[in-house]
């Protein structure tokens, strides 16, 4: 029993390696892609100050 309860937490081990290992390069690729592209605020892409009225009105 033990024995199949070993094989059964380390088939869940090395899933949860699998992803944080999936995530850690996937973040990497994320970095690369996006490194020089400029970060914008809402306000800057929406083109208004930010004020309620001004969209109510």
């Amino acid at each position: 029993m033990w024995i199949i309860l070993y094989h059964f937490l380390m088939k869940i081990m090395l899933r949860f390696l699998c992803i944080i290992i999936t995530g850690i390069i996937s973040g990497y690729i994320g970095l690369l892609l996006f490194k020089n592209y400029p970060i914008h605020t809402a306000e800057q892409i929406r083109g208004t100050t930010g004020k309620a009225t001004d969209v109510a009105g």
